[in-house]
């Protein structure tokens, strides 16, 4: 075996390694360099391989197994997440719901006003999902939702806030885009009046 003399040689501290070079001993071709720990890890992160070590075994976080994650981001390609027909059939524990398709569960609002009149005038001052409102005469309504719903068999819950005046309301057919509404007093007249509403069912 060869003798070197160490003192001699320049320590690599910072890796990683050639092929040609060597730790310690007699080399087969090159000259050895002694390393530091720094470089050799350097050495090891650079040569090592996920197939060297077996890795291919180890539960990796991808769509389906996201438990070994305890800090950090994951991807979102990695992350399973609920298309609309998911989120209608409410049933999935292991989806996540983003902003765009939550509003397709069964127990979410499809649409929802707030409407004011005032001298005959009918205005929206706050919702979700409602294009327009039409005023057919007087205490009579038409409400367009901005994406109707997959029929006319939706629900719809509707109340006056008409100050001290007890009012009355009637809605004609749930049509799949839009519905009719009327208000009525105590004498079954129609009047105007301030209103909210709030539907639930299956959008199209």
């Amino acid at each position: 075996m060869a003798d070197y003399d160490l003192s001699a040689i320049a320590t690599d501290a910072d890796g990683p390694a050639a092929d040609t070079e060597v730790l310690f001993g007699s080399p087969a071709a090159g000259t050895p360099k002694p390393y530091s720990f720094a470089g050799i890890k350097v050495w090891i992160k650079a040569w090592i391989a996920k197939a060297d070590v077996g890795l291919g075994n180890v539960p990796n976080t991808d769509a389906t197994n996201a438990s070994n994650l305890s800090s950090g981001t994951v991807p979102a390609a990695r992350i399973p997440f609920a298309a609309q027909a998911d989120q209608e059939a409410a049933t999935s524990n292991a989806l996540a719901v983003t902003p765009g398709t939550q509003k397709f569960h069964p127990g979410s609002a499809k649409a929802w006003a707030y409407v004011t009149c005032a001298a005959g005038v009918y205005t929206i001052q706050s919702s979700y999902n409602v294009a327009s409102i039409n005023k057919i005469g007087t205490g009579d309504v038409t409400i367009t939702f901005t994406t109707g719903f997959s029929s006319g068999n939706y629900a719809l819950s509707l109340v006056c806030i008409n100050g001290s005046v007890v009012t009355l309301t009637n809605t004609g057919a749930l049509n799949a885009g839009s519905v009719r509404l009327n208000f009525f007093n105590l004498s079954s007249v129609l009047i105007d009046a301030n209103f909210a509403l709030v539907c639930y069912g299956d959008q199209a």
